[in-house]
């Protein structure tokens, strides 16, 4: 049996990633990049916009953009283990696809795309769950 090290080396190929996985994979991925890219281009628009930007409200913006920055690491992480085959992407997968349909049951949102596709993300990662290690 391989020791845990060896285990961590072992890369899945693209080519025996179920596509189910592959899809949802490929979702968090560009997810995580466009959250990326409008991270970088939003100080663009706050200079060429017409927003006021006041001395109180720049603690709000670095730590919105710091909080956005960690998301977008977290959820490019998880499109990147969910590639690797890694369980614990799918946890975390899980519970990003979660939040809008406990969201829906608290009676805090209405049915929209996000829940469709989250309620859609959970099934698929429930499909592929025998196929990771």
């Amino acid at each position: 049996m391989p020791s845990l090290t060896q285990r961590r080396q072992v890369v899945r190929s693209d080519d025996d990633l179920p596509p189910r996985l592959a899809l949802v994979a490929s979702y968090f991925e560009l997810s995580g990049t466009m959250l990326a890219l409008f991270l970088v281009g939003s100080p663009l628009l706050l200079l060429v916009g017409d927003g006021e930007m006041t001395v109180r409200s720049v603690p709000m913006t670095v730590l919105s953009w710091a909080f956005g920055a960690v998301a977008a690491v977290g959820i490019l992480w998880t499109g990147k283990a969910l590639r690797r085959g890694s369980r614990t992407a799918v946890l975390s997968a899980s519970i990003a696809f979660a939040e809008p349909l406990v969201a829906l049951a608290r009676g805090k949102s209405a049915w929209s795309l996000t829940t469709v596709i989250a309620a859609i993300g959970l099934v698929v990662l429930a499909s592929v769950w025998r196929d990771l290690r």
